[in-house]
This record gives structure tokens, sequence and C-alpha cells, in this order.
């Protein structure tokens, strides 16, 4: 299951090169890689999924949430938006992206879609 979080741009839209400068520079040590592919951004994270719920005895919500190898976001750019997307990750990933999604709304003036 993904999440998305979508920043609409009001006016001029930012450059692919600047979001990708801008995410490299919002999660710093907590990035291991960034590479690009067309209109896609795909970071990953230092560490590996983890439940917060896992001493809790919540042995299938741990399952599902530890399930991937790695942390990772993904941001789709298009012309008018971008979509800051998490696929079954953990919590830690979900903050980071929702930060990084508000980060750039901020930023750029854009306007965030209603959860």
């Amino acid at each position: 299951m993904a999440l998305d979080r979508f920043v609409r741009w009001r006016k001029d839209r930012p450059l692919f090169d600047d979001i990708k400068k801008a995410l490299e520079d919002y999660l710093g040590d907590a990035c291991t890689k960034v590479v690009t592919d067309d209109s896609v951004i795909f970071a990953t994270l230092v560490g590996k999924p983890r439940c917060p719920f896992r001493r809790l005895g919540e042995g299938d919500v741990v399952k599902a949430m530890e399930q991937r190898d790695e942390r990772f976001l993904e941001v789709y750019v298009s012309k008018k938006y971008i979509d800051v997307i998490t696929r079954q990750t953990d919590e830690f990933t979900n903050v980071v992206a929702e930060g990084f999604a508000q980060l750039c709304a901020r930023y750029w003036q854009g306007k965030r879609d209603p959860e």
C-alpha cells in the first residue's frame, strides 16, 4: 500500500534538479543514496524498517511493517505537482516523507492536497 503526499504548484514550478538538491540536503546523513529516473527521485534512508510496536506483542503488525529490507521514499515530479510517496514502510520513513512534502509546500508556495 502506498501513501501519497501531493504538493501542487500555484505558479512557477521548481526545477527537477532543485527538488533533488533540496531532498538531498533535507535528508543529510539520514540518506544513503539518491538516484533519479526520468521524473522520479528515489532516496534510500539509513536503517531497516522498524515497527514501533515490536515489543508490545503485535506480531502481525510487526511482520507487515518490517517486511522490507530498506527504508526508501520516492518523489514523482510533474509540471503541476510533486508526489512524495512511501510504500509499505515504517513510521520513521512516513514522518520523513511528510516533512519533505511540508518543506516543499512552504518553500515553493505550493498547496498540499487535503488528507
